[in-house]
Formats: C-alpha cells, sequence, structure tokens
C-alpha cells in the first residue's frame, strides 16, 4: 500500500514503471548526470507484472544510472500525501483535487482487471452464505476464511456517534457470561431468517475488514448472521481478511460499490480512497483508543463517517485500563499502544447503530445527496 500511496502522490498512474528512492538513502550524487549511489530500500511498480510482483520493496545497495531520455522528479519524502499531514487533519484543498485522486485510482485499477482480482483472492474475500448448523467462519480454524477468535465477554457502548464511550464499570473476568443473554435479546429484536432464499440481486452491500494480529472482530460468524437476520435479501455480506501482500486495486474491487465499509480502528481504513460517494465507513475502537484521525479523509471523499467504541476491555489482560480516563490514555504512549492492540466485540448496541445506519441508506437518509464536502486545507 505505501507504493500505492507513492504512486498516487507522485504520477499520474499511467506510468509503465516507477521506482521510489528515499533521499536519506542517497550517499554520493553527480549533479545534472542524474547519477547516485544508493543503500537503501526501493519501492518499486511494474504495471505488466503479475498481480504478486506488481509492487514490491527490495533493500540493496543500487547504483541508478538516469538517462536523459527518463523523467526524474526528485524531492523529500516527508511523509504526507496531500495537502495535509496524514495524521494531521484534512488534506486537500478542494474537490478538484479529490477527483484527480480518484481518476489516477481509476487509472492504477482498470475495472477490467476486477474479474481476475477477485478470483485471485478469492482465499481472502469471503461472501458470507447462511448455512444452518454450519459456521462458515469458525473461531477455531486457522485458514484464512476462518481466522476468529472467541470470546465470552459482553460489553456496553453508548450508541452517540459523537462523543467518547464511558469508563466501563466492570473488568473484562466479571462480564464473562453476560455475552449469551445479550445476544438472546438482540436475536428477539430481529426478525426470523427468511425460509426462502431470494434469486433477485442484492441492492445493498455491507464489507467486513478482517485484521489478522489485533483489533480483530470476535465473534464475527455470530455478527454476519445477526446482520443477514436483521437485513435480509437486500444486502450482501462480504469479509475481507487482512493478508501482508494483498493488491491494493483488489481494495479497489471491493469497496468501490460497497455501501457500508465495517472496520476495526487501523491502516485499512484508507480504504476510504477507494468508496463511493455517499457510503458509510464504521470504525470500531478498542476500549480507551479513540482516534478519530480519518474522519478528514472522509469528509473530503464525500463518505459519511460513523464510529462505535467499546467502553469495557474485551481482554483480561486489558482490565488495568479501567484505572485511567481515556484522555490520559490517549496522552500516554504506553497506554495508547496497550489500548489499541485490544480485540472488538460488537455488542447489541453497537449492532443496533449498524442496523440504524444500514436503514438510514435503505430509506435515502443518508446517501449522495448529503455527502460531506468539507475541505480544510486552503
Amino acid at each position: 500500500m505505501t507504493m500505492f500511496y507513492m504512486m498516487l502522490a507522485f504520477t499520474q498512474g499511467t506510468a509503465k514503471e516507477v521506482k521510489v528512492y528515499d533521499p536519506v538513502y542517497i550517499s554520493q550524487g553527480v549533479k545534472g548526470l542524474g547519477n547516485f549511489v544508493y543503500d537503501g530500500p526501493i519501492y518499486s511498480y511494474t504495471r505488466d507484472a503479475d498481480l504478486s510482483n506488481r509492487y514490491s520493496l527490495v533493500g540493496a545497495k543500487h547504483v541508478h544510472r538516469h538517462s536523459s531520455a527518463g523523467k526524474c522528479m526528485c524531492g523529500s519524502y516527508v511523509g504526507e500525501f496531500g495537502a495535509a499531514p496524514i495524521d494531521r487533519g484534512y488534506w486537500f484543498s478542494g474537490s478538484k483535487d479529490v477527483k484527480i485522486v480518484r481518476e489516477k485510482i481509476s487509472a492504477l485499477c482498470p475495472a477490467a482487471e476486477a474479474p481476475l482480482l477477485l478470483r485471485t483472492y478469492s482465499h481472502v474475500l469471503v461472501p458470507y452464505s447462511p448455512n444452518p448448523g454450519m459456521s462458515q467462519f469458525s473461531d477455531n480454524s486457522s485458514s484464512p476464511q476462518n481466522r476468529y477468535t472467541s470470546t465470552a465477554n459482553s460489553l456496553r457502548m453508548r450508541k452517540d456517534n459523537h462523543t467518547t464511550s464511558a469508563v466501563g464499570t466492570r473488568p473484562a473476568a466479571a462480564l464473562r457470561g453476560r455475552l449469551r443473554s445479550s445476544r438472546g435479546a438482540l436475536s428477539r429484536r430481529l426478525p426470523a431468517s427468511p425460509t426462502e432464499p431470494s434469486k433477485s440481486k442484492p441492492m445493498f452491500k455491507m464489507v467486513i475488514y478482517q485484521r489478522d494480529a489485533d483489533r480483530k472482530f470476535l465473534k464475527l460468524d455470530h455478527i454476519l448472521s445477526l446482520l443477514h437476520r436483521a437485513l435480509g435479501t437486500s444486502w450482501s455480506l462480504e469479509v475481507l481478511n487482512h493478508e501482508e501482500k494483498l493488491d491494493p486495486c483488489l481494495l479497489s474491487a471491493v469497496l468501490k460499490d460497497a455501501d457500508i465499509y465495517l472496520t476495526t480502528h487501523g491502516f485499512q481504513s484508507m480504504g476510504i480512497l477507494f468508496m463511493k460517494k455517499g457510503s458509510v465507513i464504521m470504525e470500531v475502537f478498542p476500549y480507551k483508543y479513540w482516534k478519530v484521525g480519518y474522519k478528514p479523509l472522509a469528509d473530503e471523499f464525500g463518505v459519511h463517517h460513523r464510529w462505535v467504541q467499546n467502553n469495557a476491555p474485551v481482554s483480561s489482560s486489558r482490565n488495568i485500563l479501567l484505572a485511567f480516563p481515556q484522555e490520559f490514555c490517549m496522552w500516554s504512549l504506553w497506554c495508547r499502544d496497550f489500548s489499541r492492540g485490544d480485540d472488538v466485540i460488537m455488542t447489541p448496541d453497537m449492532m443496533d447503530s449498524l442496523l440504524h445506519t444500514a436503514r438510514d441508506l435503505e430509506a435515502g437518509i443518508i446517501g449522495a445527496h448529503n455527502a460531506p464536502a468539507v475541505f480544510g486545507v486552503k
């Protein structure tokens, strides 16, 4: 993904081959000749390479010789994309800049490649299909489709999308057993599963991104089952499992027609770049970690931003966080890093917030007609 963002920043998206060198590792240069000695990582893009080798990162000593027939853009890489640093507010000066980026993405990820991408990465993109008596997303399998860890914790959560959650009052160990009862409470509010599957194509699509290391959705199979029962056949549900060498254009193929993108907070929220105007990203934050750093990007790309947060620790190892206010935890480097590594669980209140958002999309209460258009960089 790093190389993909560099392509967006430094090219028009139509180049056949691009290599990006970090100026920090240039040890010798000859002014005006385009030659330099380089000993560091090289980010490389080759458009005509196979999918697994299109984006690559190599680190070795190279002597780069630049010919007068080529083009070389030199500059200091300062860790930003757009007009403002990634984590410090708004990124673009206006809708024209956003349009340019969208056009570059279309050039880098042509629609004709989407079928090949979907076939190649079918092992990480898993459509949900209800199968009574069998869990499609088991908690005990190590296969890419089933990398989900079980939990018995139940949490409470505010539905307000614009305030931080209250401090939890019970440690994880004391919450055991409540998940089962809360599941029953939510299930009783949901309609029964359709007796006959509809042959019509779903009108709406929800994509759930599942991380592999931390900040995972726990009991994802149950989440999907509840969503299917509540939303019916009008919605398709797809789980995109994390994979290190995932082609960025797969995100484009998957998210370009998504109506809701449900993800825990993390770098994968940059998928906003591929989302259509009027769609929704919902970020799920772990206990005591709250930073809506991707909302400005969503605002500029016309994507509605929603968020929910656990207000008690999910894992018992995070019970110590009960002793600290969230404001302190976000200020403290140790506390911030420790809290952000916890997994998340979708409680009934959080599910209600998600379903409410889906119903608003169905009813046209939110959509492209009232998509945000906020630009903070002038």
